[in-house]
């Protein structure tokens, strides 16, 4: 047990104390000299062990790692050589951004490659973005700043401590937009895109500018006119604040039909597409309609006195036609025989008779009892002989028979036409037939 213990020690300590070297690849080394310190987060895991030239021109750092926090580094690491003052010339240092730790480890000697490293910003280089007489403004600028701060110790103070805040915030915010290289690369890009889409519309963008003055030229003519407007708005405004006011009201009331509606709207469209044709056929006429609604007017404004003349007869005439209820009644089931009869001679195709000759009539007399006189109702008995050959006899005679139905004197029709009392509501009885009526 004390062997492996030990075993274990060494093997911990010899892991603790060994070197693990990374080598930084940058397009320029950026003034970096060994024994520059290696940071993350501002606090110190190395320091630079050397800096060479590489075969293709590059520059290679290479990071000597001492803090076993950061033992092995992890791929996605960024290396940014950074100055510790814009004016500072040898007091670099190599700040890391360690990539993620579910990442593949970096094996000591790996490389950091030149998409994943920044080299350092040198004031000169600042200064070259400048042309001559931007640089010379910019001397004059320093200079006359010098001037007017000059004496100015105290206030000057006072001042940069009430910008720290905002300078510190600044400083986060450059700092954020420049952590994230790619989305200000697509911003820069596409900036540049939208540019060429102006510059090529150049043309348009002058006619526009041209007109927008040209809107404003008249707006200023028209400036006492904007002034009244502006005058009325506030009490427009009020106006319009009431009349919203009871929209809203109105809104809230109309909202249950409009969830109601809300299905039969699909269809309600379609119909009025439907609609559209007519609409703009019926356009005509309502046309032709609008030419004649001064007449339809004349014509309307006569009619009340001839409402005034014409109420009394028409009230006349109701009565008359109450009275003559029950003559029409009456008459009512006469009227297609007195039509047919007016029409075919009372006769010819009216009949249901019909032989060689054409159609025939059957016509008999009818008559009372009471007509006859004494010697031939004597004679009834040996007259019922002939009743084979009369088809009825004196025997058979009917009294009482006062309430006859129309076509009660003709027998019972099979198809039980006749008599006919449905037209008469019971008031007369079809029993009432003549002697020897059978269907």
């Amino acid at each position: 047990m004390l062997v492996i213990a030990v075993v274990v020690v060494v093997l911990v300590t010899s892991k603790g104390s060994g070197e693990y070297r990374v080598v930084m690849v940058v397009p320029d080394a950026g003034q970096m000299v060994s024994g520059n310190l290696v940071k993350v987060g501002g606090a110190s895991i190395g320091t630079v062990s050397k800096v060479q030239l590489a075969d293709d021109g590059q520059a290679e750092i290479v990071l000597k790692i001492t803090d076993d926090a950061y033992k092995p580094l992890h791929q996605g690491t960024q290396a940014i050589i950074r100055n510790s003052s814009l004016s500072s010339i040898a007091n670099r240092f190599v700040s890391l951004e360690v990539g993620p730790q579910s990442a593949a480890t970096i094996a000591d000697g790996g490389r950091i490659e030149a998409q994943d490293t920044r080299a350092a910003t040198d004031i000169d280089q600042v200064l070259t973005l400048f042309a001559a007489q931007g640089q010379r403004g910019l001397q004059t600028l320093i200079r006359g700043g010098a001037k007017a701060f000059s004496g100015l110790g105290p206030q000057t103070r006072e001042l940069i401590s009430t910008l720290s805040p905002a300078l510190a915030q600044t400083a986060k915010t450059v700092e954020q937009v420049s952590s994230d290289d790619a989305d200000l690369e697509r911003f820069v890009v596409k900036g540049s895109a939208l540019a060429s889409v102006f510059a090529a519309q150049r043309g348009d963008l002058e006619q526009g500018l041209v007109a927008t003055a040209g809107t404003v030229r008249a707006a200023s003519a028209e400036r006492r006119a904007l002034s009244d407007a502006l005058r009325r708005t506030p009490e427009t405004l009020r106006q319009a604040r009431t009349t919203l006011a009871d929209a809203r009201g109105l809104l809230q009331d109309t909202g249950p039909v409009v969830r109601d509606a809300r299905p039969v709207a699909s269809r309600l469209a379609r119909t009025l597409r439907l609609v559209r044709p007519f609409a703009a056929e019926t356009r005509p006429l309502l046309s032709d309609v609008k030419g004649t609604l001064p007449v339809l007017n004349e014509s309307l404004r006569r009619l009340p006195p001839l409402e005034r003349s014409a109420d009394p007869a028409l009230r006349d005439t109701a009565r008359a036609l109450r009275s003559a209820d029950g003559i029409v009644d009456e008459a009512l089931p006469y009227v297609p025989d007195v039509v047919s009869g007016l029409l075919t001679s009372f006769g010819g195709r009216a009949s249901g008779l019909y032989d060689a000759n054409g159609h025939s009539t059957r016509v008999a007399l009818q008559f009372s009892s009471q007509t006859l006189p004494p010697i031939l109702r004597g004679l009834s008995g040996p007259l019922d002989a002939l009743a084979p050959l009369l088809g009825s006899g004196f025997s058979t005679f009917a009294t009482k028979h006062s309430n006859r139905c129309p076509g009660g004197t003709g027998g019972i029709a099979q198809d039980g036409s006749a008599p006919w009392a449905i037209g008469f509501a019971g008031t007369c009885n079809p029993t009432h037939t003549a002697p020897g009526a059978h269907p």
